[in-house]
């Protein structure tokens, strides 16, 4: 996937865009909360 300007934003094979977003982190695991998906060039998915 292709990096953009904007942090945590790709750019698929076919064009298309993707999102990535850290939410904070689990208390129990320690692990982080990750939000994912794909959305189009206005923002809707």
């Amino acid at each position: 996937m292709a990096r953009t300007k904007y942090a945590g934003v790709y750019v698929g094979r076919s064009g298309q865009y993707f999102y990535e977003t850290e939410l904070g982190t689990d208390r129990i695991t320690g692990k982080r909360l990750r939000k994912k998906g794909p959305t189009n060039q206005q923002g809707k998915q």
